[in-house]
């Protein structure tokens, strides 16, 4: 049963005189709680637990407002029916034991409330079949902060029951309690008016902030590790070292030019990036504590803007970037042949895209992402565009054979001519030695020498020099390697049959080659 202190209004002016209260000992399996907050598995002294309890949960706050249901609750003119409280609250939320009915719980209740003890008593009750809490009982809990949250939901169903009433203590203060009931959960509030007490925090009045009481950045003891370097392009943020460093001479990047969903993450083509291709850097900078990701994205994008540099993408965090960022962000997803690990493949990343003109066919290309997790660190990826330089790797007269037997053709990248010239270059002789080994080790093969060209200029112009070309290309052979001149012939197609895109550099230099066609 509930069991009531009737010595309770025997106040001082701040401690109870006398409590007479019978505690129930039974055991208890406290409840675990995401709020603030004292917490102990014991009675408040004016009220206890049910008998039987199931288990409890107790949480004490030592200022709090609440709101009590005083009568019927009408949300249009809430005034008349919730009473705004405000001191030392208790907070006790338990279940009731399954052998008690429901009838028994509200007789208990109005039994112990309905006394000279307590003033302003009020009941109500929900179910299926009646309704003595108001027509608007369920939107109670939701307008107001009923107990901290801990019984946010309690009047949004059926099976419900309300009461509250007042202690007027001998300090002239007052107590208040309020029970909400719940498909067998009790919750219980009990809030102790005391006077607020402001002096608990001090302001200096006279205080006035230095430079020195405005920062708080932590002097950077470490270093940069071994042989990294800052790119001419781009400093680092002051007192900032490199944890991770690497550059490859030629690769693509990918680099984000507006932001997506993680689900749009699979369609990057249609528009989200570019895939600017050159020398890439990569450098990763640890920050030094105290620096905010704000602080430092806020500094880049002032310094881009500063130097008249096009910014192609820039947003801080998942709420500008967009859920895709978090995704895509890391540096295997802008260069993956750097395979260097970094924290910029996170959740609430600040990220930066930029385009910088070196000259006027040329470009490098920034992407900036900063993190703070776990500690704040700045990854910067440069890629500076340039050819793709081919011809570097030869064939070898075993594999130019191959070709020919598989295909009935193979291009030639090692023959290289002057610019808009027939003329042979020194760099070509690799090649044609193993041209002339191919004929010799070959005495039947016959073939064609094709010359071809990229689209840059006449069309007419372009056969012309490709024809030129496989001229050149046969003279040599003839004149210097002893090649039998009826075993070739010249043709020149110029542009017209790329292997790749005439719109980039890279596939321009695949479209200057030379093939040698089985006749």
């Amino acid at each position: 049963m509930l069991f009531l202190n009737t010595l309770y209004t025997k106040y001082t002016a701040n401690v109870y005189t006398v409590f007479s209260v019978i505690l129930l000992f039974i055991t208890i399996i406290p409840s675990a709680s995401a709020f603030s907050g004292s917490k102990t598995d014991k009675d408040h002294p004016l009220i206890s637990r049910f008998e039987g309890a199931m288990y409890f949960s107790n949480h004490r706050f030592d200022y709090i407002p609440s709101h009590i249901l005083t009568a019927p609750y009408d949300k249009e003119s809430p005034e008349n029916s919730v009473l705004k409280v405000a001191g030392k609250g208790s907070f006790i939320t338990y279940m009731l034991p399954n052998s008690m009915s429901l009838f028994e719980m509200n007789e208990s209740f109005k039994n112990k409330l309905n006394t000279s003890m307590f003033t302003d008593f009020f009941e109500c009750e929900k179910t299926n079949k009646i309704n003595t809490c108001g027509k608007s009982i369920g939107a109670f809990s939701h307008k107001y902060d009923i107990e901290n949250g801990f019984q946010s939901s309690c009047t949004n169903s059926e099976g419900l029951y309300i009461a509250s009433a007042k202690v007027v203590r001998t300090d002239g203060k007052n107590s208040y309690v309020f029970i909400c009931v719940n498909n067998r959960k009790v919750n219980q509030t009990i809030i102790e008016e005391k006077d607020f007490t402001a002096n608990k925090i001090k302001v200096a009045t006279e205080y006035s902030p230095t430079d020195a009481s405005l920062s708080v950045q932590i002097k950077n003891t470490r270093k940069d590790i071994e042989g990294a370097k800052d790119h001419p392009l781009l400093n680092r943020f002051p007192n900032s070292t490199i944890a991770a460093y690497k550059e490859i001479d030629f690769t693509k990047a990918r680099l984000p030019i507006k932001t997506f969903t993680a689900q749009q993450a699979g369609e990057l083509s249609k528009g989200y990036t570019i895939s600017p291709s050159g020398k890439v850097t990569f450098i990763q900078y640890r920050g030094q504590a105290g620096l905010s990701q704000y602080q430092v994205y806020e500094n880049y994008i002032a310094g881009l803007k500063a130097s008249k540099i096009e910014i192609l993408l820039a947003c801080r965090g998942n709420r500008e970037c967009n859920t895709g960022m978090e995704y895509f962000s890391g540096i295997s997803s802008i260069a993956p042949e750097l395979k260097i690990g970094d924290f910029c493949k996170n959740i609430d990343v600040a990220v930066i895209t930029a385009k910088v003109e070196v000259s006027a066919a040329r470009n490098a290309y920034l992407f900036i992402c900063i993190s703070n997790s776990p500690y704040l660190t700045v990854s910067q990826t440069i890629v500076e565009e340039k050819p793709l330089k081919t011809g570097v790797i030869q064939l070898s007269t075993d594999e130019m054979a191959s070709a020919i037997a598989a295909k009935g053709k193979v291009a030639l990248y090692g023959i290289h001519f002057a610019s808009n010239s027939d003329k042979i270059m020194k760099t070509s002789t690799p090649a044609f030695k193993q041209l002339a080994n191919l004929f010799s080790k070959q005495p039947t093969l016959n073939l064609y020498v094709v010359g071809h060209t990229d689209s840059q200029g006449e069309e007419a112009y372009n056969q012309k020099l490709a024809e030129n070309r496989a001229k050149a290309v046969i003279k040599e052979l003839v004149q210097q390697y002893n090649v039998a001149p009826e075993r070739l012939q010249a043709r020149g197609v110029g542009e017209l049959v790329p292997v790749s895109t005439n719109q980039a550099s890279e596939g321009r230099q695949l479209n200057r080659r030379v093939e040698l066609v089985q006749k």
